[in-house]
């Protein structure tokens, strides 16, 4: 499931880039995304079963990708 959540986060983006632009382009952040986004959702998927208040669910998940997203924004920038 994770591999299957990586490849699609990797090439539905670029598929609609290429779509759009008529150029194919695969990027380093491209990739990072994809792994990112790839193995956060069957992880979220996971922590979803196994808390039962939703509103916690919802705050925790934010966290998470916020801090991620955070993290390798800035720590390829520096």
């Amino acid at each position: 499931m994770i591999i299957f959540s990586i490849i699609l986060a990797f090439f539905i983006p670029i598929v609609f880039e290429w779509i759009q632009s008529g150029t194919l382009e695969i990027t380093s952040a491209g990739i990072r995304d994809a792994l990112f986004f790839g193995i956060m959702v069957p992880v979220l998927i996971l922590i979803s079963k196994n808390i039962k208040n939703d509103y916690l669910f919802v705050i925790l998940a934010l966290v998470i990708i916020f801090a991620v997203l955070v993290f390798t924004r800035f720590a390829f920038h520096f």
